[in-house]
């Protein structure tokens, strides 16, 4: 039993623009997200490799040994932690590279999506264009040359052979066009999954 039917759909899928698609492309998006993570990694690793800088202000009591009072004293200074050897470098040239591959991963998830795109609303425009000028012309011929047979043999104008041939060139025509109609069904699938879009 089929869900749906067959029959084709009123309107025609609509074509996106590619610029939209790659912007709605799960693939797409998960590598963008995967480049825009690899940057902030290599941001915190730069920000590792550079020197702390910290300010002091306190105040200090002090009780010498010749005073009977202690001395107050306030203290100001800064402390800056001076890398000798930069020892994040490895760090650093990692999340680098990190950052060219996830590039490199967006570059092939975009190349995968247009190529995917690009040949979907071609195999598309194709069996719609089979099931309207081709098929469906044939399988009323066929249906109409059934029913004249059918009337032929019940007035015994025609012997049973050629109504028998008029059927199976009906049922062949019928098969071709439920095949057909499942090829184009499944070419609307395509065109979607090629958007990204699911629906």
């Amino acid at each position: 039993m089929l869900s749906d039917p067959l029959d084709e759909p009123d309107s025609t899928a609509p074509v996106l623009p590619i610029e939209q698609v790659l912007a709605q492309h799960p693939a797409v998006r998960a590598a963008q997200a995967s480049v825009a993570e690899a940057h902030a990694r290599s941001r915190l690793q730069d920000f590792a490799a550079r020197p702390d800088i910290a300010a002091l202000i306190g105040y200090k009591r002090t009780l010498l040994l010749d005073h009977l009072n202690g001395v107050n004293t306030a203290i100001a200074g800064v402390s800056v932690t001076l890398p000798l050897l930069d020892r994040n470098e490895g760090n650093r040239a990692a999340a680098e590279a990190d950052v060219r591959r996830a590039r490199y991963l967006l570059e092939a998830a975009e190349a995968d999506v247009r190529a995917d795109y690009e040949a979907a609303p071609q195999e598309y425009e194709l069996r719609r264009a089979e099931v309207t000028t081709l098929l469906d012309p044939l399988r009323d011929h066929a249906m109409e040359i059934a029913g004249i047979a059918q009337a032929a043999y019940t007035q015994a104008g025609t012997d049973l052979l050629r109504l028998l041939d008029a059927q199976r060139a009906r049922l062949d025509a019928d098969t071709a066009w439920v095949q057909g109609m499942v090829e184009y069904r499944q070419s609307i699938v395509n065109l979607h999954a090629a958007e990204g879009v699911p629906r």
